[in-house]
């Protein structure tokens, strides 16, 4: 849905969410630390725009703050672009998140994602939280696996210090079969769930480091 037209026109802009890609902490512009590559929409929605600064803060030309302030109108290139089953983002989101903690790109992609996909399962566990879910036909069953711990950051390594307990875990899973048992495993204790609408819900007591689920179809 769009074209490439060329690199960014400045080293730092802002990026702020349309409606349809409305973000937890609302809509207005927020800094980006790298800029979105320049585009032209050829066909789509525009889901989220740029808006580019005054200029770039340099030694010749200084804004007191890490940022030069946003212009009040929107950059003809887009942040965010849908066509059908395809989203474009013209930021490098992964990176902003990974180098610069910027939570808006995790939210946005997030929020992105939904528009165009529906996951397997949700699970109320934190944002450091891992789960999976893995069929096994041949034993009948699903099995799924919840792990927590809080990551403490060492240089490159993110070293695992404290692994608290987490109470009262809601998992929704999506599933045509028939339920017949859902158990804590190893303890082999039984939880009760819920199965209705193709849809199995069920909560896990405690997550402490790990928990896995055996759902017996």
């Amino acid at each position: 849905g769009v074209r490439y037209v060329g690199p960014a026109n400045c080293r730092q802009d802002y990026f702020c969410a349309g409606e349809m890609l409305k973000l937890p902490f609302g809509n207005a512009p927020f800094l980006c630390y790298e800029s979105a590559n320049v585009t032209e929409v050829t066909e789509g929605t525009v889901l989220a725009q740029v808006y580019e600064p005054w200029f770039d803060r340099t030694y010749a030309r200084y804004c007191s703050h890490r940022n030069t302030p946003y212009r009040a109108e929107a950059a003809a290139h887009p942040a965010v672009v849908r066509k059908g089953k395809v989203i474009y983002m013209a930021h490098p989101l992964f990176r902003l998140y990974a180098e610069h903690g910027a939570q808006l790109f995790r939210e946005a992609f997030i929020k992105a994602l939904s528009l165009i996909f529906e996951p397997k399962y949700r699970v109320s566990l934190y944002s450091a939280g891992r789960t999976r879910l893995t069929h096994q036909p041949e034993h009948s069953r699903y099995v799924f696996h919840a792990a927590y711990a809080s990551p403490v950051q060492r240089g490159r390594i993110s070293v695992l210090e404290d692994m608290p307990a987490l109470a009262n875990i809601a998992v929704d899973v999506a599933l045509a079969e028939t339920v017949k048992a859902v158990t804590l495993v190893p303890s082999g204790e039984a939880i009760g769930f819920v199965l209705e609408n193709g849809r199995l819900r069920f909560t896990i007591p405690v997550v402490q480091c790990h928990q896995a689920v055996e759902i017996r179809v």
